[in-house]
This record gives structure tokens, sequence and C-alpha cells, in this order.
């Protein structure tokens, strides 16, 4: 074997040749994530380094003894090559439920796999990996916000 991850559909699956599923998929990311976490600590101080341009360039600090620096490096290596694949795989999960003419009651909801259960694991499944690849944008406006914005007449 040549070390290789391979992901079909974006997500990873919970075996070889296992469609891709939100479970295995947020035990992955987590995991991947502590790994390139303690792979990228510097062993002096503790604490991560998050200089990515660093990494990508190779210019490493030779220096740093922490034995897992390679894993760590291909950890976030994987992570940011499937950063987006798996964005449109949780993207590919969503339904629309509720009417569509009224947008009060709409609601959004994330099936775990193609054509599997739509329950809240799926929604905490995609959420948390989402938050750890910066895939939220934590400034858009609520629902909330925007039914002020729509009152007043503000459409975007």
């Amino acid at each position: 074997r040549d070390g290789t991850v391979t992901i079909i559909g974006g997500g990873f699956g919970g075996g070889p040749s296992q469609m891709p599923h939100c479970a295995p998929t947020y035990a992955a990311v987590l995991a991947l994530s502590i790994v390139a976490g303690i792979g990228l600590a510097d062993n002096s101080s503790g604490k991560v380094r998050n200089d990515e341009s660093e990494i990508s360039t190779n210019k490493i600090n030779q220096n740093n003894r922490n034995p897992y620096r390679e894993a760590g490096e291909l950890a976030l290596n994987l992570l940011s090559e499937k950063r987006l694949p798996l964005y449109a795989f949780f993207l590919s999960l969503r339904e629309r439920q509720g009417t569509h003419d009224d947008e009060e009651d709409e609601r959004i909801a994330f099936r775990m796999h193609h054509d599997g259960e739509i329950d809240v694991r799926a929604s905490y499944c995609i959420l948390a990996p989402c938050k750890l690849l910066g895939l939220i944008d934590e400034t858009a406006p609520t629902s909330s916000e925007k039914k002020i914005n729509h009152a007043k007449g503000d459409t975007s």
C-alpha cells in the first residue's frame, strides 16, 4: 500500500468500499485534527504552531524533535485537501422541510448519509467538523436577524 486515502463522495465511510456517512466522517475529522494538533505542537512550549504557510513551503524547524511531526503534517495536509469536498458532501445531505412558500415554516435538516435517516445526530456530526475546518461563517445573520431585516425591507 502507498499510504494514500481515497474519499469517494466527499465524506469518510466506516471501512473499505463503504458509502460516506456523517458518523465516520465526524470521527475521522476529529481524529485527524487531534493528530495534527499533537504532531504540530512545539515540544518546548506545548503550543500548537498555526502558521500553515511554514508547513506548506516545507520550511520546518528541524530542531523540533517532536516524533509525531510527520504524522501531524500528513493529517493537516489531508484535512486541507479534503476541506472543500467535505463541505460539498455536507451540503449534499441537506434537506429542506416544511412549506416552501412561507420561509418562516421552512426548516433545514441533514441526513446521516445519502438516502439515510434524518435526525439531530446528522446536524451535530456535520457542524462539529465544519467548525474545525473553518467552514462556518460566524458572522452570518441568524434567522431572527433575517426576519427583522426582511420586515425593514432589507432583503440582503
